[in-house]
Order: structure tokens, then sequence, then C-alpha cells
């Protein structure tokens, strides 16, 4: 049977997750209902799986196995037009995704940098997120989102974050619950939202707007800085900040605004 050497690359995102119980409501998002590898100089490690592989191919998780396991029975090669994703080396499942950017050599160093173990939706198990778009300073990551579907142990699209489409940061706040946030640059502003989990729905939380100003030193850099929250679908600017960044420093001197 013929063989085919992969590129095993890693622009692919892989998170685990822990579960979650929000009750409160707010505003929900909306969502829209609607190969070949190329050469490098530098040659990354191969993988190899007998072509034709077969579809599909279904792996169901038992109740009590443990997540960390199966994710180890996991690995995913990049192609320009999708995602191979394996089980135990062997091709079970194609994900279509626009990776042109692998037949730019120039882009070949960003491959094994932009990657993000971070947990989405607190389900313990796995998820995964396919670069469409390699980021700048001044434009953020962008590509596809596929939930791991454990009753047969593949990757479906994802509604939810394919309405964000920007490469989302994960973290806990101090009652152990699941935050996502984006930032976006844009004419020297950033926007920043923050949502979460509520009911099964990505919901937005927060809003960060800061804006440069200004300075009195022109050795200075000044921001201001808008802070929104929601709640059942009303904003409210809840507080304002000037930054000023002096003789170019890392680290800001704050001053609250009073909000008037």
């Amino acid at each position: 049977m013929k063989k085919y050497k992969i590129i095993l690359a890693f622009m692919v995102v892989l998170s685990g997750c822990a579960k979650n119980n929000l009750d409160n409501t707010a505003e929900i998002i909306s969502v829209d209902e609607t190969t070949e590898s190329t050469e490098s100089t530098t040659e990354p490690d191969y993988l190899e799986y007998d072509d034709p592989f077969i579809l599909p191919m279904i792996f169901p998780v038992p109740d009590d196995a443990d997540p960390k396991e199966i994710q180890e029975h996991y690995s995913f090669e990049v192609r320009k037009n999708g995602v191979i994703v394996c089980y135990d080396k062997m091709g079970v499942q194609f994900l279509e995704a626009d990776c042109s950017w692998t037949e730019d050599i120039s882009s070949y160093e960003y491959r094994f940098h932009i990657q993000d173990y971070s947990n989405f939706d607190s389900d313990s198990y796995c998820d995964l997120f396919v670069t469409e778009k390699i980021g700048t300073p001044d434009a953020p990551t962008r590509g596809k989102y596929f939930r791991f579907d454990s009753d047969t142990g593949l990757f479906e699209p994802w509604d939810e974050l394919n309405a964000i489409s920007l490469q989302v940061h994960s973290s806990l706040n101090s009652h152990l619950e699941r935050r996502l946030s984006t930032s976006f640059w844009e004419n020297h502003a950033r926007e920043t939202k923050i949502y979460e989990w509520q009911n099964g729905k990505l919901v937005m939380i927060e809003r960060e707007y800061m804006y440069p100003v200004e300075s009195e030193n022109p050795e200075d850099k000044t921001y201001y800085s808008n802070s929104f929250s929601y709640v059942n679908g009303y904003e409210e600017l809840y507080q304002r900040e000037k930054l000023v960044y002096v003789n170019h420093a890392e680290c800001p001197v704050v001053t609250e605004i009073p909000i008037e």
C-alpha cells in the first residue's frame, strides 16, 4: 500500500476543560447558521499513514476514561486546505480550513510558536483551534474552532467560538470560573472583550477600550481606558483610568478618573 509522508505541524490549539455550572443570564453572542504538503529547507518530523484512510472512524470515550490519557491518542497534521486528525497516528478525520499560510516559507518559523493549551469549554476534553491567519502586532490571529465530541471521539465545528473567529485566551477568575478573552488593536487603540459560559452559551460580560491621547511630556505615552460591564444585554461604564507610560516604560502610572 502506498505511503505518504505528512508534515507534523502544530498550528493547532489543544484545550482541556473543567465543569461549568453558571446559571446567570446575560446577552448571548449571535451565531449565524449558515493534499499535498509543501517542502521547506528545514524538514520537521514526519508521521506516516496508509492511504486512503477510512471515514468515518469513531472512537467513543468510555465513561471512566482519564481525559489526559484520551488526549495522548491524538495528533494533528496541518495541510494547506485543512487538518488531518490522527488517532494513534492513523488518519481518522479531515477538518477543512484555509491553512494556505503553510505555502509561505517566511511563515514557517511561526508554526511552532502559535500554540495555546488553555481550556475552552469546561467539559474536561481537549478541543481544537486551527490557525487560518497568523497574527501581527496590529491584527489578531484568526482561525476555526472544533469542539471534541466524546460520543464519537471526533471534532465538530464550534458555532459559538467561530462567531468570534479570533484566537481566544483562557483563564480562571477568583471563583474558578472559566473566562475567555480577545484583544484587537486598530489605529493604536485596543479593544478587549471578556466572555463566560452561562447555561451552555458564550456570553460577553466585560469590554475594555483603551485609546491614545496627547501626552503632557513628549517622551511619555498616555492612554485612556474605559471599562464596561454587560448584564442582561445592557452596557454600563464602571471604570475610567488614565495610563501614562513615563519615558516609554513597560508599566504605566495609573490614575482613576471619576465617572460623571
